[in-house]
């Protein structure tokens, strides 16, 4: 079965909101995608996850977790 993906501009329509804002929840992660052939696509499950406001937010860890809890850190360091 062929997945259905949608276009910067067809999600932007579905949710009332204009392309940047759309670009603006896919570099804070609220909105998931990949890059097809430079565009960006996004699937069905991920664009009906964003109309009905389905929390996308990790659970709050436990007090005494002690586990971490974010992958780990890059710098972008200048050459010299």
């Amino acid at each position: 079965m062929i997945e259905k993906l949608y276009t910067v501009e067809e999600v932007a329509e579905l949710a009332s909101v204009t392309g940047r804002t759309i670009r603006n929840y896919l570099k804070s992660g609220r909105l998931v995608g990949r890059k097809i052939g430079g565009q960006w696509r996004f699937p069905e499950n991920e664009v009906q996850r964003l109309l009905t406001g389905a929390d996308t937010a990790d659970p709050e860890p436990e007090e005494d977790d002690d586990s971490p809890q974010d992958g780990p850190v890059f710098t972008l360091q200048e050459e010299e």
